[in-house]
């Protein structure tokens, strides 16, 4: 069955000409013209439990797809992950090891790869240009991508935000006002909130990007047991 967070995210993907299907973006050409081989929009991806709402929902936005995802649709996971084809310094695995963390106070024993189906995932850019070295996508596609990701989260209605990278931190600074975002201390960790849940603020928590090697694994020692204390508070 159809959740309303997939059929709202299905019109609103239409509407801009940003879904797989009709793909008709009108960036595309100036996106396009400096990739040999050119993979049109991913839509978002989703685990079950996190479009039931049975827990807060945490979504992830990150820098840019990976070519090697075939399917383009928006993907609900129905099973647990398989992990053990990742090293641990890889980005999707640290991202499904944060999810535990931060989901843990809320399920008994969740493990890594039980974490799949309780987030959602999207990218601050919404196609890939397959660069050697799976390079980063080009600031061209970074701003012309921005103003459609306001629209996508606000469908999504995640309660737990998490940008990994500052271009996903820039992309979504950009969509909301700094009044909308105000910036909040406590216990020593800085966050913001958005305007995204209810009937409270969605948490917006910043990450580096796992590739970031040493700030990276110096924050997860860190702040990490930090955002799950805030996390536990904030939804007990």
């Amino acid at each position: 069955m159809t959740s309303e967070i997939e059929k709202s995210l299905h019109q609103y993907y239409h509407a801009e000409g940003i879904c797989a299907d009709h793909f008709a973006c009108p960036h595309y050409e100036e996106c396009s013209s400096a990739a040999d081989y050119f993979t049109t929009a991913r839509e978002a991806s989703a685990g079950e439990a996190y479009l039931e709402g049975t827990l807060p929902r945490l979504l992830f936005v990150s820098l840019d797809p990976g070519a090697e995802d075939a399917d383009r649709h928006f993907h609900v996971w129905t099973e647990p992950a398989d992990t053990s084809r990742w090293p641990a310094n890889r980005h999707w695995y640290q991202t499904h090891e944060l999810a535990r963390e931060l989901l843990s106070p809320f399920v008994e024993d969740l493990t890594t790869e039980a974490a799949a189906l309780y987030f959602a995932h999207t990218s601050a850019v919404r196609c890939c240009e397959n660069r050697a070295g799976s390079r980063q996508a080009r600031w061209t596609l970074y701003r012309n991508c921005q103003p459609y990701l306001r629209g996508e989260l606000e469908r999504l209605r995640p309660d737990i935000l998490v940008t990994q990278g500052r271009r996903a931190e820039w992309a979504v600074k950009k969509s909301f006002d700094a009044s909308e975002r105000p910036t909040i201390e406590t216990d020593g960790l800085r966050y913001r909130t958005l305007p995204l849940a209810e009937p409270g603020p969605t948490l917006w928590l910043h990450t580096y990007h796992a590739s970031a090697y040493g700030y990276f694994w110096k924050q997860k020692e860190e702040e990490w047991p930090k955002f799950k204390s805030l996390v536990r508070r904030t939804f007990a």
